[in-house]
């Protein structure tokens, strides 16, 4: 029998909720299908009064508790090959890390420093 694993829930919780303050903001969050998924997962379209920005961002959302060391207050995921990607997408990239035990955003990255770890305190 199939099973639906608690991690895929988490996933969906943290896209949804950065969904929720995006769009709350009056802005666009344009959702990438996981099929399509290379390593962003929405691309953000900033709208100010109700008229488009002309600017827009890649985003990555990681959720849960695996990506968050409560001591040491920080969030760590391996960005692994997708570093190279990120780096030469034409959208300016930015990673987000959402602990739901907290129902808000706990940190975030708009530059890619490292090979096989990114890091935020």
């Amino acid at each position: 029998m199939p099973t639906y694993k608690q991690s895929a829930i988490t996933a969906k919780e943290g896209i949804n909720f950065v969904r929720s303050v995006v769009e709350s903001g009056g802005s666009l969050f344009l959702k990438i299908e996981q099929e399509n998924d290379l390593g962003i997962d929405a691309i953000l379209e900033f709208i100010e009064d109700g008229h488009p920005l002309n600017k827009q961002i890649a985003i990555q959302v990681k959720s849960g508790a695996s990506y968050y060391t409560p001591e040491a207050k920080e969030c760590a995921f391996p960005i692994g090959t997708h570093r190279t990607y990120w780096s030469h997408t034409r959208y300016q990239f930015s990673g987000s890390f959402t602990y739901l035990r907290y129902k808000r955003p706990i940190g975030s990255i708009s530059s890619i420093t490292s090979k096989k770890t990114q890091r935020l305190k």
